[in-house]
């Protein structure tokens, strides 16, 4: 993880940040369906996307990568960095939690449910939790896959690179860096059985 995803974000964060600045309409639905005053934790907030999809909710994101909140805080936004394994909120203080495309950079199931245990750990009885991961089986130009663990390339646009380069691979037909990233691709009905295994909670 430590290769393959924190620090691979740090190096591309610029070029994923140009790349992601549209809300999810799922996602900003649910934040549109939160009570006015709600306080909503974004765990692995990225470049902050979803912390001002609309007003009147209290926001705290967070997220690994130093260097995407440096885009944050050039944005306005108010962050700071924490871990998923460990965030530093009380228990059940949150009414709402975010953790879009976070879980599936986990490497193990162990961990994958540690982490959703921390989500649950920091929401308060009756709040919710929305979680998005990448599917095993997808359409378009995603489809294919064979094996659910997988190092999915991300072409760093050359204005955009940064040293070092770690493993990270010229690709000069593109004019790119290939960098790889960490997936657990889900299969169908993974998640919500990772959920209920947890206990203390129900999976919709």
């Amino acid at each position: 993880e430590d290769e393959y995803v924190h620090k691979v974000y740090d190096v591309i964060a610029p070029h994923f940040s140009h790349t992601r600045h549209s809300p999810w309409p799922k996602v900003a639905a649910y934040l549109g369906a939160l009570e006015h005053g709600s306080l909503v934790a974004d765990v692995g907030c990225g470049n902050g996307k979803y912390m001002a999809v609309r007003d009147g909710l209290f926001v705290s994101g967070s997220d690994r990568s130093p260097e995407l909140l440096k885009l944050c805080g050039e944005g306005g936004l108010e962050v700071f960095v924490a871990d998923n394994m460990k965030l530093p909120y009380r228990a059940a203080c949150f009414d709402a939690v975010l953790s879009i495309a976070v879980i599936h950079h986990m490497s193990s199931p162990e961990r994958r449910a540690d982490a959703i245990r921390e989500l649950l750990r920091i929401t308060r009885v009756g709040g919710t939790v929305l979680i998005y991961v990448w599917a095993m089986e997808q359409k378009g130009r995603r489809a294919g896959f064979t094996e659910q663990d997988q190092l999915i390339p991300w072409h760093l646009s050359m204005r955009f690179r940064k040293e070092p380069l770690l493993h990270g691979e010229v690709d000069e037909e593109k004019q790119s860096v290939v960098y790889k990233r960490y997936y657990h691709l889900f299969v169908e009905g993974e998640l919500q059985q990772l959920v209920r295994g947890i206990g203390g909670c129900e999976a919709v």
